[in-house]
């Protein structure tokens, strides 16, 4: 009972944490979306005062067009983790900057207006043309992290120790990964003993103090991004893992029935740059818990 219990706990911080970091994103990502329809309404404004004649100072304008490009492509590189109603936002504001005309659906976020004082520059007329076209990084949103990302990760797993690796492969959101892990020795048994040292014969094993550890896990499953740096796996596949200790006489046995079948695991993959780093855990038969770290690179 107290396994299930571990289990089900986990599962249940894993989720709560993934939920919270999920709402602070975009949390922040509607700050982004403020700041940006602002620069919109400021960029429009500043054409509107050019049209009427005023002579605007040019390190004002630079600084107000350059504030827009890059919110516009801070958030183009953010696409994946926009939801359906901050995409239709972010498309809005950038056909309001485009042709001039607010879109209907941005009436409804107002935003308080933010006055600034103007920087005292050289004053100049702009032309009727003031209003540049969106840079040539701001790509379909649908077109963002359309690329092919390949994953290969060392790792190392806890209790018992085993060392193996992992490969994914992704396109946009959605991929998939293998993970191979063991711990391989020279140790045969030749016969077998329960956990008290029992032998089939009801005798006792006469132990020398050596043991050693047998362990193999093999697991694949989906791979899904839930932002540009962040993706969580799950697997399931084939786990075993036994105890052995050797007798007096060098002769191996098998201690116990061991651990032997479903292996299912789950874990985050956090990259940065060319760089990941992961963590997971797997069971076999939901009778053990191992914890297990990897960092490799993405290409």
């Amino acid at each position: 009972m107290s396994v299930w219990f571990r289990h089900i706990f986990c599962t249940l911080v894993l989720i709560l944490a993934t939920c919270a970091a999920k709402a602070q994103e975009n949390i922040g990502i509607d700050v982004l979306l403020d700041r940006y329809q602002r620069s919109c309404e400021e960029c429009l404004s500043l054409r509107d005062r050019v049209e009427s004649g005023e002579k605007i100072p040019t390190e004002e304008a630079e600084n107000m067009v350059q504030k827009f490009i890059n919110l516009n492509r801070l958030l183009n590189d953010m696409a994946p983790e926009l939801n359906d109603t901050q995409m239709t936002r972010f498309k809005a504001i950038g056909n309001w900057f485009r042709t001039g005309n607010k879109p209907l659906a941005l009436n409804q976020i107002p935003l308080s207006r933010v006055t600034a004082a103007l920087p005292s520059a050289k004053a100049v007329t702009y032309s009727e043309n003031f209003i540049l076209p969106l840079p040539a990084q701001a790509a379909p949103l649908s077109a963002a992290r359309a690329e092919i990302r390949i994953y290969i990760l060392p790792s190392i797993s806890f209790s018992p120790g085993t060392y193996g690796a992992m490969a994914g492969v992704q396109s946009g959101r959605w991929g998939g990964y293998a993970r191979f892990a063991g711990r391989f020795n020279a140790a045969t048994p030749s016969y077998s003993c329960t956990e008290e040292g029992i032998l089939d014969n009801g005798s006792t094993i006469w132990p020398n103090g050596e043991s050693a550890e047998k362990a193999l896990q093999i697991t694949a499953g989906p791979l899904y991004g839930l932002n540009s740096w962040l993706d969580i796996y799950a697997g399931i596949g084939y786990g075993k893992y036994q105890v052995l200790w050797q007798d007096i006489d060098g002769n191996w046995a098998s201690v116990g029935q061991g651990l032997r079948g479903l292996c299912t695991e789950a874990g985050a993959l956090a990259s940065w740059k060319n760089f990941t780093f992961g963590a997971g855990v797997s069971t076999i038969s939901f009778r053990s818990l191992t914890p297990t770290l990897s960092l490799g690179i993405n290409f």
